[in-house]
């Protein structure tokens, strides 16, 4: 039990993939409520890895659904809604007149209007593990000839 307890505050202190398979093997030999609440501190370990994972896992640039581009009228981006391993990603911003982040879709300011810049989060989420990543928007306003700039979404 002191092997597999300090292999457990080993992971915990380090949030090393390796560390964590490690103190699985030897918690996975245990029984009772020893092996349930050491279990319980790894899953807490493993879902704040996962959680980092996903974050470094988005994309540098968002990019627009399928035929979509950043140059048309009402561009929509591609919010995803999971991450790969299994964490939650719910995208806020207090632009919310500029950006739905339901859909995605992109509202241009008007042709009398300047462009903005809005800074749309990423709150990614698994358990008690929680971590957000924010993204710069440039929305171009719109242009009555010639084509609209384009929207660009960035990793700040």
């Amino acid at each position: 039990m002191a092997k597999a307890t300090t292999a457990v505050e080993k992971a915990e202190n380090t949030k090393s993939q390796a560390d964590v398979d490690a103190a699985k093997t030897l918690v996975n030999a245990l029984t009772g409520q020893v092996k349930t609440d050491l279990q319980n501190r790894l899953t807490a370990v493993q879902n704040t890895i996962d959680v980092q994972v996903d974050k470094a896992a988005l994309p540098l640039n968002l990019s627009f659904k399928q035929g979509q581009g950043a140059t048309t009228d009402t561009p929509e981006l591609v919010l995803p809604t999971t991450g790969a391993n299994g964490t939650t990603i719910t995208w806020g911003t207090a632009s919310i007149n500029r950006i739905n982040v339901t859909t995605g879709e992109v509202n241009r300011p008007s042709f009398y209007s300047s462009d903005v810049t809005v800074t749309l989060t990423a709150t990614i989420s698994k358990g008690e593990a929680v971590t957000t990543q924010n993204f710069k928007v440039v929305i171009p306003r719109e242009r009555l000839t010639g084509s609209n700039g384009a929207v660009t979404a960035t990793k700040e």
